[in-house]
C-alpha cells in the first residue's frame, strides 16, 4: 500500500470476537483491516495469475499433444510400410525358394500351388509377383 494514495472512509461490519482479538494484539484496527484487505486483493490477484499460467499452459500442452499425435500417426505409417516391405521381402524369398525347390511347369503352376502365401494381394498382383521371380531364375 503506497502511503499517499486516496484513501476513502468506509464502515466494515466486524464481529465483536473479530474486534477483541485485534484490540488483544495491540493492532490499529483501521491498519490491520486495511492490510487484511491488501493481502486478500495480492492473494485474489495471485489466483487470477495462476489460472492464466495453468490455462497457458493447458494450451501448450494440448498443442503439444497435437504435434505428438501427428507425430505418432506418421511413425505408424512408417511402421506399415516397412512391415510391408519386410513382408514383401519373406514372400518372394519363399516364392524363389519353391521355385528352386520344387519342380513347377511353369509360373502358373507355382501360382496356384504358393496360393496361401498370397494373403491380401490381389491375384492379378500375385500373379505378376510369382511371374517375376520365374522370370528372374529361368528368363522365361
Amino acid at each position: 500500500m503506497i502511503d499517499d494514495e486516496v484513501k476513502i472512509t468506509t464502515s466494515v461490519y466486524l464481529f465483536l470476537r473479530q474486534k477483541k482479538w485485534i484490540d488483544e494484539r495491540g493492532y490499529v484496527l483501521s491498519d490491520f483491516v486495511r492490510l487484511a484487505v491488501d493481502e486478500k486483493i495480492n492473494s485474489m490477484a495471485g489466483y487470477i495469475v495462476d489460472i492464466e499460467k495453468t490455462r497457458d499452459r493447458i494450451k501448450n500442452l494440448e498443442e503439444d499433444l497435437k504435434i505428438q499425435k501427428e507425430k505418432l500417426i506418421h511413425l505408424e505409417q512408417k511402421q506399415e510400410e516397412f512391415d510391408e516391405t519386410i513382408n514383401m521381402e519373406n514372400i518372394n524369398s519363399l516364392i524363389v525358394r519353391a521355385i528352386t525347390n520344387i519342380d513347377y511347369s511353369g509360373w502358373e503352376e507355382a501360382a496356384k500351388d504358393l496360393k496361401d502365401l498370397r494373403g491380401t494381394l490381389q491375384i492379378e498382383t500375385w500373379e505378376n509377383l510369382v511371374r517375376e521371380r520365374w522370370e528372374e531364375l529361368y528368363g522365361e
